[in-house]
């Protein structure tokens, strides 16, 4: 059955007849890489100088609202979503300046929530978007959305279809209710543990089981991985409490598997946490029998710890891929209503591909750069570019799609050596 298709914004009038501009997964925060935000400044400035009529489209995770940075209830509400937003446009006041003077010189910004920054589909958050981009706040040209339909171009984000990020029912009445159970799980992560820990970074330890982990926490942060190790399973059972919250209150419909939030089950074996526990009881054990405090017995549940740690646990990467098949199928079923030009992003591959006439496309992720080889092909991350031919270089990837949606572009800018180049390839 095809899957039902709503989008919450039809065509805002500024939006007609503008070339659309489309980048993706900037993941901005007060405290993001200044390169992201001098290199997104830099596109959006040479979009500008040649097509000052352009609408820069922000599709999805924009801004990193999840980062909340020790604040009061984990920054919960519109105000404190507000004043995030505040605080990234005060922390790169460059960027804020150039996104203000091409809405100034007659251009547009759009900004499609993402599982990331859900919360700018709040009208307090909206309303600081334009006081600090708009000259004119009742312009009308600084725009937030849950997905667009403009010129047979549809978007959105597309985290819906992601176990671990998908709000109910949809992403604005979940973050309207302004409470922790209404999130997902990789939401409530990020509040709950990257926000503690600002060093962090995943590096791939989602998919990997209890004990590469450890010793991966340990190599790459050394002590301050032992507190991450210890913080760890307090927030697993913290968001597991969460999820029994949202069964109670409904933000979670009962028996709705999709979601990671759907019981306390799900939260432990999606956070590996019944393996963290797991590891822990083996070693307890391990050191018990061989200092004969305990009988055969020990050995025996030991070997039967142990059997389980063997099991191969829920991967993100299943996830992942599931996502991805689930989107292409919605983009299908789009094409079918007409739409010539459907863009997700989420997933962070950057692909353009042809649906019959029409073309369905992700912007990758801006924040992180893809690799480009030398026939202009990105490659790499399971992208269908075939065999790398030349000299590969990297480049932030993001979309030019024209006035007449006739086609789709994927565009790169590649990170400048010095202020003075723009690498950035023709849009």
């Amino acid at each position: 059955m095809a899957p039902e298709i709503r989008p919450q914004t039809r065509e805002p009038a500024i939006l007609s007849g503008r070339p659309l501009f489309v980048v993706g997964d900037a993941h901005l925060h007060a405290r993001a890489e200044p390169e992201i935000a001098a290199d997104l400044q830099r596109l959006v400035q040479a979009i500008s100088a040649r097509h000052p009529d352009a609408c820069v489209v922000f599709n999805g995770d924009a801004f990193d609202l999840d980062r909340v940075d020790g604040e009061r209830a984990w920054g919960v509400g519109e105000q404190c979503a507000a004043e995030r937003v505040g605080r990234v446009l005060d922390a790169f006041p460059a960027l804020a300046s150039t996104l203000r003077k091409h809405v100034d010189d007659g251009g547009a910004l759009l900004f499609i929530a993402g599982n990331h920054d859900a919360e700018i589909l709040l009208p307090a958050v909206q309303q600081k978007l334009r006081e600090r981009l708009d000259p004119r706040p009742d312009s009308g040209r600084v725009v937030a959305a849950e997905t667009m339909a403009a010129a047979s171009v549809f978007m959105k984000h597309g985290h819906q279809a992601d176990p671990d990020s998908s709000f109910f029912p949809d992403t604005r009445n979940a973050v309207e209710k302004g409470r922790l159970s209404a999130m997902p799980l990789a939401s409530l992560m990020t509040r709950l543990f990257v926000s503690s820990n600002p060093r962090y970074h995943s590096a791939g330890y989602h998919q990997r089981p209890p004990l590469p982990v450890l010793v991966g926490v340990l190599k790459d942060y050394k002590l301050a991985g032992l507190a991450m190790v210890v913080h760890f399973p307090i927030v697993a059972l913290r968001i597991a409490w969460q999820s029994v919250l949202a069964r109670v209150r409904g933000d979670v419909p009962r028996g709705h598997a999709s979601s990671s939030m759907a019981s306390p089950w799900s939260v432990i074996r999606r956070l590996y946490l019944d393996r963290y526990l797991g590891t822990c009881l083996a070693a307890v054990l391990l050191a018990l029998t061989l200092a004969d405090r305990i009988g055969h017995w020990g050995w025996w549940l030991l070997a039967a710890t142990c059997l389980y740690l063997l099991i191969p646990p829920p991967r993100r990467r299943v996830f992942l891929e599931r996502d991805i098949r689930q989107c292409a199928a919605e983009a299908a079923a789009l094409v079918d209503r007409g739409m010539r030009v459907v863009v997700m992003g989420h997933t962070h591959r950057a692909f353009v591909t042809r649906l019959g006439e029409a073309i369905y496309a992700n912007h990758g992720a801006f924040s992180f750069p893809v690799e480009i080889d030398g026939q202009g092909r990105v490659c790499g991350d399971g992208r269908p570019a075939g065999p790398r031919v030349g000299v590969t270089r990297r480049a932030r990837p993001y979309l030019s799609i024209p006035v007449d949606a006739a086609s789709c572009e994927l565009c790169t800018l590649q990170p400048a050596a010095n202020p003075g180049e723009t690498g950035l390839d023709a849009p």
